[in-house]
């Protein structure tokens, strides 16, 4: 027994010796591919050294996981683990094709695989690498997004959905059309990036840093206070997009958006209107007027107002419908902002109590004083 395990020993350490002299200190080169669904994700680069892997590719390893450092070794089972501590497993099968001359190696990890032949060259020359782009890329195969996709956007904190979104991403390019958070400004980005586990897209407006995560067919990216959630678009692009997307100037903050309908009544008085009242001999409250508002918070920060304004004493009505003065009734569409806890609404201005009810603080407007008026949500 002994000396059929000192056979059997001998001959796993002659079979993975003769494949290290036949993949070693040689340059490989070929794709790189998804197990999942065989999606070349990049083309790739590589060269063993002794313990030492050099590899170059634009996905699963990038910038950041050039070299490698064999840490485990079993047959043809490889542990390799970067500077700052990410593991990598790959399975080496060295084969060749006699019909072509060529000598294959495939390397297989959780998620992806590489197909390489073997290259003359004993060195990477810029040529070689003029697909590499140097840059942080993730180590998951899910996370090489592709295709087209719909879904919404939510706010994390109170769950509101803020915009449905179609996405379409091509290579480095993630196209965006949403009526919260990106808006027309926002419409192309590019990525730059992967890093801490967080995506880092961008444009001349600015950045987007969108942690992914991926579920069987959905995928959710997500960002300061809010979460994109999408499945893949099965209908007509142009179609879906149409159906919702407004291209306004939105908000990027997800605190800049109110959700909902609000409404509030107050009281207001002609100034002077007691001096009046007693030259012509009638009550005070004659001059009295009402004026009732109704906030509905569409998408893209816009607000529908609606105002209805007059005098609450039937008479000076019956007055103001034959000669004119105080009889507002009027509906419209404007932009809000928010800032420092305030809607800003055309000309108007709402604070944001902590209850979530909103306050539009009395005044004077030209002849006409005005109460607080406060608004809930319907």
């Amino acid at each position: 027994m002994r000396r059929l395990f000192t056979i059997v020993f001998v001959s796993v350490v002659l079979l993975t010796s003769c494949m290290e002299n036949r993949i070693s200190d040689r340059i490989w080169s070929g794709l790189l591919m998804r197990t999942e669904d065989d999606k070349v994700l990049s083309e790739v680069c590589m060269r063993k050294l002794g313990d030492t892997l050099q590899i170059y590719s634009n996905a699963i390893f990038g910038a950041e996981n050039e070299i490698l450092v064999c840490t485990r070794h079993a047959r043809h089972n490889y542990t390799f683990e970067s500077v700052d501590g990410t593991v990598f497993y790959m399975n080496f099968a060295w084969s060749k094709d006699s019909d072509l001359g060529l000598e294959l190696l495939t390397i297989e990890g959780p998620d992806y695989y590489m197909k390489l032949t073997s290259s003359s060259d004993y060195g990477f020359s810029s040529e070689m690498l003029d697909f590499y782009r140097k840059r942080s890329v993730p180590v998951n195969a899910a996370y090489y997004f592709s295709g087209r996709w719909y879904g919404h956007i939510v706010r994390l904190r109170d769950e509101e959905l803020m915009s449905p979104v179609c996405i379409e991403f091509a290579e480095d390019t993630m196209r965006v059309f949403a009526n919260a958070i990106f808006g027309k400004r926002n419409e192309v980005l590019v990525n730059e990036g992967f890093r801490n586990g967080v995506f880092d897209f961008a444009n001349a407006e600015g950045h987007f840093l969108l942690e992914p995560d991926r579920i069987d067919d959905q995928i959710i990216l997500a960002g300061d206070g809010f979460a994109i959630c999408l499945e893949p678009l099965y209908g007509d692009w142009q179609d879906t997009v149409q159906s919702f997307y407004k291209a306004y100037d939105v908000a990027r903050d997800a605190e800049g958006y109110i959700f909902g309908s609000y409404y509030g009544e107050g009281v207001g008085r002609v100034c002077n209107s007691d001096v009046l009242c007693l030259v012509f001999g009638v009550s005070p409250d004659m001059m009295d007027i009402y004026f009732n508002v109704n906030l509905d918070f569409l998408e893209g920060n816009r607000v529908r107002m609606t105002l209805d304004c007059g005098y609450v004493n039937p008479q000076m009505q019956m007055l103001t419908g034959l000669f004119g003065g105080v009889n507002v009734k009027s509906s419209d569409i404007y932009e809000y902002k928010i800032t420092d806890g305030v809607v800003h609404i055309d000309q108007d201005s709402f604070r944001i109590l902590s209850n979530g009810d909103l306050l539009s603080p009395g005044g004077q407007e030209q002849n006409i004083e005005y109460s607080d008026v406060l608004l809930h949500k319907q």
